[in-house]
């Protein structure tokens, strides 16, 4: 199991570039973070409430 203490960490930087980059919804950013030259379009312009309400199903689920 991969430990949890690597969250956090990973959130406060994200977080620190997604605010100095409002303009982008957070699947830009991370695909940007990915570096892997593909654009994923319908990962890339994935809008952040559908994001947000997955994230509220999944809460919701455990």
């Amino acid at each position: 199991m991969r430990s949890p203490d690597r969250i956090d960490p990973i959130l406060t930087k994200l977080g620190a570039l997604w605010r100095a980059n409002p303009d982008l919804r957070l699947t830009q950013l991370v695909v940007a973070l990915a570096d892997t030259g593909e654009t994923m379009p319908g990962f890339f312009y994935t809008e952040d409430s559908a994001i947000d309400e997955a994230l509220d199903r999944r809460i919701a689920d455990r």
